[in-house]
């Protein structure tokens, strides 16, 4: 994607955008006829936040929050080439009683969703105010990741290159400075006594400057240093000894999707994933990941029994499954690992000026009771990364 000092001019107009989130919000969403979908703001020193409730009786649902989402950015005036948001996906069992949004004046946002299944043990208001604590907490500050040395032609030299259909193709002198642009992380989890609890937290990435007038490039991924991304079972065998409402369940099996063949009409391809091999376990892996240069660290904890990826290009998803030992620590308490890949999708299909789905992240867990397998519980968590430019 081209980028030039366009970036300076965008840097100023995102001084609005606080201003304008500081406008009083509208009078709630209606969902039917007669149900309000209940939206408080909050305007704090360093971003605003918008918080969605629901509740066991009536659960917020991903039609709803995609209508709040288009209607809150619609009615923002931001001076940004990016709007984004993520839409959650319906998963089996679930109920979504809490979404957030933050955003700040220089464009950076953090997203948190909330689920539940519904039983005893639920306690709502403690769950919601998790949501805005967390909402009060300032967004953090992540740099841009830049590239090692520059790319392209440099002055006083030609490149040309031959396609397969025999055109040749001349490219022009310019060098540029690849760098991933940072846009923030996205947090889902469920919560479910007895068997055991889910979260997920990654981080979203842009390539920029990286002189392809063509394509545009997307990472999901930890921060900086490798870390603050995962993806996390707690089953009840180990919260059962701080909280009586979880029983002996252990963790079997967890399955980890990136799909970014969500829209044919944005011509999107994966082109990297790590972990990408099979990996056995107990360890811990470190990797890079990134494109064209400009990379990222990645540190892979994997368990007894191990870690492998399936990778299918024809559909541009992948899948890592994490199989457990019942009998390890890794499945009967906390355990959390990460995963990356990068995908890229038309940038002249993406500037159409509508909401376009570029990736969905997902996380399955199965947890099980190890004297009778039958007796088990699957709880999932997922979402699609939503992006608007102009």
């Amino acid at each position: 994607m081209r980028q030039g000092v366009v970036w300076f001019a965008i840097g100023i107009l995102l001084g609005s955008l606080f201003v304008v989130l500081a406008d009083p919000i509208s009078n709630p969403t209606s969902v039917g006829e007669s149900t309000p979908l209940r939206v408080e703001k909050l305007d704090l020193p360093d971003h605003a936040a918008f918080i969605l409730f629901g509740t066991p009786e009536k659960p917020l649902t991903p039609n709803a929050i995609d209508q709040e989402m288009r209607r809150l950015m619609k009615s923002m005036s931001i001076k940004s080439r990016y709007k984004v948001y993520a839409l959650p996906v319906e998963t089996p069992g679930t109920k979504i009683v809490g979404y957030g949004i933050k955003i700040t004046g220089d464009g950076r946002f953090e997203i948190k969703i909330q689920r539940i299944i519904e039983g005893k043990g639920i306690n709502m208001t403690r769950i919601h105010e998790n949501l805005r604590s967390w909402a009060k907490e300032s967004v953090k500050s992540i740099p841009d990741i830049k590239a090692e040395r520059p790319v392209g032609v440099p002055d006083g030299y030609r490149v040309k290159a031959i396609t397969t259909d025999g055109k040749e193709i001349v490219y022009s002198e310019g060098v540029s400075e690849p760098y991933w642009h940072y846009f923030g992380p996205v947090e889902d989890e469920v919560i479910s006594p007895p068997y055991g609890n889910v979260y997920v937290r990654v981080y979203y990435w842009g390539l920029q400057n990286d002189n392809d007038p063509n394509r545009e490039y997307f990472m999901v991924a930890g921060d900086q240093y490798g870390s603050g991304a995962y993806y996390r079972s707690e089953p009840g065998y180990g919260l059962r000894q701080v909280n009586p409402d979880y029983l002996p369940y252990r963790t079997w099996k967890g399955t980890i999707f990136h799909k970014w063949n969500l829209e044919t009409g944005l011509s999107p391809n994966l082109h990297e994933i790590e972990p990408g091999t099979p990996l056995d376990g107990p360890a811990t892996y470190q990797f890079s990941i990134g494109y064209k240069g400009v990379t990222i660290p990645i540190s892979v904890p994997v368990p007894s029994y191990g870690m492998y990826a399936i990778a299918d290009s024809s559909q541009e998803l992948v899948k890592w499954v994490i199989d457990f030992d019942l009998e390890s620590n890794s499945a009967k308490y906390t355990f959390q690992t990460r995963v990356s890949s990068v995908g890229s999708v038309s940038e002249s299909a993406l500037k159409d000026g509508s909401w376009h789905k570029i990736v969905e992240t997902d996380y399955e867990v199965k947890f099980v009771n190890p004297l009778h397998v039958s007796d088990s519980k699957t709880l999932s968590v997922g979402w699609v990364w939503m992006i608007k430019t102009g």
